[in-house]
């Protein structure tokens, strides 16, 4: 097996690159968000590698780093993001995931970056970092928030009467079991609209003389992850106490759960539990039977959404960082440095 790594040319590669995706990740439409994550990103042009048999020049995986811009002791940088980590079934040894890896590492290296970092959500993920001798400066942890019982107690149970019963009873009670303090002055509405300057001044202002890394939340970053995509609808409540923006959730629906993919808010008590209490009165009358949030562990959000009845569940990611050995700062940083939500980890 002899495998080499070179860099894609987006103009003349782009339709091998979307098949070897298409082939090895075939949840997502890739030709339809190509131009999209890859070429309209308000950070930049993304870069992509494949691996390729030097021999037939047959392409057999792909690896792509997507800027992003995020603030850092107050003032903005640039990163890169892992994504769409892609090798044929036959060429799953460790030698072509290694090369492919190590290629992400290169706008580090050559300056164009301050750090990239990759977020594997299992033990296998980890693998070509452990071999390189990387850890997790942090890790995200999956919160659920029960609305209803029915599922739980069908597994549980089984189908029937008995599983009903008992499922009507815990939903009736699951309501008053946390009752979040919220301010009165506090006001929630749906954004319908596109993010507008407003937003930015907000990721301005709280993060200015913030020491956490936590990335950038301006309208132009807003509007393309949740406005532009084009494979998927979110939604959006804004939170607003006499008329100024406090905060803002998003979040899009999977079945019979929601998941929320990011909140942003100031630190005033009652905002990130009003967000959420509202997310859940609009679904009331819904089949909805659960949010999911995942934020790093130690996220600012993380006792307010205690206070909302959120649960950890499980580890959804290890967050692994490369920051080069000439500027080695960000791979370093403590876990209470790095305030992640789902949006920071989602490729």
């Amino acid at each position: 097996m002899n495998v080499r790594i070179r860099p894609v040319d987006f103009a003349s590669d782009r339709e091998r690159l979307t098949a070897v995706l298409q082939r090895n990740l075939g949840d997502l439409d890739h030709a339809r968000r190509f131009q999209w994550l890859y070429q309209k990103n308000p950070a930049g042009r993304a870069w992509s590698w494949f691996a390729y048999e030097s021999k037939s020049d047959n392409v057999v995986g792909v690896a792509s780093l997507i800027p992003r811009d995020v603030w850092m002791a107050g003032h903005i940088v640039r990163c890169g993001q892992v994504g769409d980590f892609a090798i044929d079934s036959g060429f799953r040894s460790l030698g072509p995931a290694l090369m492919l890896q190590k290629a992400t590492f290169g706008p580090v290296n050559s300056g164009h970056l301050s750090f990239c970092y990759d977020c594997p959500p299992h033990a296998a993920g980890m693998s070509t970092f452990q071999r390189l001798g990387m850890k997790p400066v942090c890790r995200l942890e999956r919160f659920v928030r029960l609305l209803r019982l029915d599922r739980i107690f069908a597994q549980k149970i089984g189908p029937g009467i008995l599983s009903k019963t008992l499922a009507l009873a815990g939903n009736s009670a699951l309501p008053y079991l946390f009752t979040a303090r919220v301010s009165k002055s506090v006001q929630i509405k749906v954004l319908t609209t596109p993010f507008d300057e407003e937003f930015t001044r907000l990721d301005k202002e709280l993060r200015a003389f913030n020491t956490t890394v936590q990335y950038c939340r301006s309208a132009a970053d807003l509007n393309w992850r949740f406005r532009e995509d084009p494979l998927r609808r979110y939604e959006v409540l804004t939170a607003r106490e006499h008329g100024s923006l406090q905060g803002f959730l998003v979040f899009f629906r999977a079945g019979k759960d929601i998941s929320i993919v990011d909140i942003f808010a100031r630190p005033a008590q009652g905002v990130v539990e009003a967000l959420v209490g509202a997310l859940i009165k609009q679904v009331r009358n819904e089949s909805i039977e659960s949010l999911q949030f995942s934020v790093s562990e130690r996220h600012p959000h993380r006792v307010a959404l205690m206070n909302s009845g959120f649960r950890v569940r499980s580890v959804a990611a290890a967050v692994v960082v490369y920051s080069g050995a000439a500027s080695d700062r960000a791979s370093k940083l403590p876990p209470e440095s790095w305030a992640l939500t789902h949006a920071d980890a989602m490729a």
